[in-house]
């Protein structure tokens, strides 16, 4: 009898474990928010980068950004966030799809979350991110295909400015001064 207990738990055990790791999100790019410091940046196959709470967590799939077809770039500045590339339709970094905006959690800790509103227009999102902690920010990018893996970024503000080249490792986030 207590063998048999035994086994039928080691079994439920196994079936939660299959279960729980089907859940969790696959191959993709994983940023943990560490004490304001975005660490573990790794390449998956797809492509995809997350933005995971300071704990991971079994949501992290809701902070996703699709970069199947371009370059996705995030970078911080003084008061906006700006996206650049294909974002599909559906894949969230709980960005909720509208037909002309976009609505960008972040989480500041555990349990706080501040909600925003950026326009979108095919190409490019701009968030503002003026009542976000900007250490929680900075800039995450797949490299373009570049003999030098030269990051490209956009300036936000006023006007518009050519890409900037920002050499930076490959497979590496950081901190946008």
């Amino acid at each position: 009898m207590v063998r048999s207990t035994a086994l039928f738990i080691a079994t439920l055990v196994i079936i939660i474990q299959v279960c729980i790791a089907s859940y969790l999100p696959n191959g993709i790019y994983q940023i943990a928010l560490r004490g304001g410091q975005l660490t573990d940046l790794g390449q998956g196959p797809d492509g995809e980068i997350a933005l995971l709470p300071p704990k991971n967590n079994y949501q992290a799939q809701l902070w996703r950004i699709s970069s199947r077809d371009n370059a996705v770039i995030i970078q911080n500045f003084a008061s906006h966030l700006y996206i650049s590339g294909r974002l599909h339709p559906g894949e969230p970094l709980r960005l909720s799809r509208a037909p002309t905006s976009w609505k960008l959690t972040q989480a500041f800790d555990e349990s706080l979350f501040i909600e925003t509103v950026g326009q979108y227009n095919g190409e490019h999102l701009v968030v503002d991110v003026s009542g976000f902690d900007s250490e929680l920010l900075a800039i995450l990018a797949k490299p373009r295909k570049t003999e030098d893996q030269a990051w490209s970024f956009h300036h936000v503000g006023g006007f518009y400015e050519e890409p900037r080249q920002y050499r930076l490792p490959y497979n590496k986030a950081g901190l946008c001064h």
